[in-house]
Order: structure tokens, then sequence, then C-alpha cells
């Protein structure tokens, strides 16, 4: 999932995990009272996804030294390494509790 597919002024063609993890809440929510059941090949596509950016080694760290805090990948799962305020650690619930493993 992408912020925005604008690339200038300001640059958001990103995958920014709060946003979308956020996003998908709410999808998996609709999906779970039973509200869309074609929902669940998106959000197994999702988490997925998810689970893998986890693991990609960015600015901010690895997957064991502090890259869950890492809040933009770049939309080919790639880190983003410009400059950023990192690491953000507010939002731990947006992350998939089993990526880890």
């Amino acid at each position: 999932m992408i912020a925005s597919p604008n690339t200038d002024n300001p640059n958001y063609l990103f995958s920014w995990v709060r946003d979308s993890s956020l996003v998908f809440k709410v999808i998996a929510d609709h999906f779970s009272r039973g509200e869309d059941d074609s929902l669940r090949s998106q959000i197994d596509n999702f988490v997925f996804a998810e689970a893998a950016l986890q693991k990609v080694s960015n600015p901010s760290g690895s997957i064991k030294t502090g890259g869950l805090g890492e809040p933009k990948f770049n939309i080919d799962g790639s880190a983003f390494t410009g400059s950023w305020g990192r690491p953000q650690r507010g939002w731990s619930f947006c992350k998939v509790p089993w990526a880890s493993g």
C-alpha cells in the first residue's frame, strides 16, 4: 500500500508502515465481522508483505537491532535510506507479531 502516487513536493510514494497497518486494521475488522469475505486474500497479502518489510535491514537497524522502528519503505520493498526522523517507536501496535520468527 502506498500513501500517495505523488513524487514531487512532497514525495509520498512510499509504503508507510503505520498508515498501511491502520488501513488494514479496518479491512480486517470488516472481514472478521463477515461483511466481506473477498477481503481475505488482500489481508493475507498485506501480512506477508509487512512481514517481509520488517526483515529488511534499514538505517534504523536490522530486525534484531532496532529496524522495527523504521516508518517507511520504498514501494519496491527496499529500505528507504534518505534522511528521516528515525527510529519511530511510538506505534509498535502496528507490527506483525509473528514476523520475527
